[in-house]
């Protein structure tokens, strides 16, 4: 589930370290999230990569979007705000493609969505982009 706490947390501030990233490389992430509740807390931020515009959304269903990172924030106190870092590596982003029996990396824009769950309704979720060249 989502999991539960006793206080609450808000998502600002996101900035991607680059607009873009080689097939080879990485991504650094970061967001800051405040607690703002009356209890000390913990929260697990997500990073979600999104492939909306991939072009293989209808040959074989690639999800809309993956779990790629997530960051453990412990015993935050109340008021208090922390930065969650996280990575994602371009090779990670692949798929495997069978008629080339080998994994590849799509050379297009990708969505970033971070956040405490995968709902893109939620309040707190941060967006941004990146693309692979």
């Amino acid at each position: 589930g989502f999991g539960l706490s006793y206080t609450t947390f808000e998502y600002s501030n996101l900035k991607v370290d680059k607009e873009s990233v080689a097939a080879d490389g990485e991504l650094t992430v970061t967001v800051d999230v405040k607690n703002t509740g009356s209890v000390a807390g913990t929260e697990v931020v997500q990073l979600y990569v999104g492939f909306d515009n991939t072009s293989l959304k209808d040959t074989w269903g690639r999800p809309v979007k993956e779990l790629k990172a997530f960051a453990r924030l412990a015993d935050l106190a109340p008021g208090a705000t922390a930065t969650a870092t996280l990575k994602v590596k371009a090779k990670d982003l692949g798929y495997w493609d069978t008629a080339a029996k080998s994994w590849t990396v799509e050379k297009m824009s990708y969505q970033l969505y971070v956040g405490p769950s995968a709902q893109s309704d939620d309040p707190n979720m941060q967006k941004g982009s990146f693309s692979v060249k």
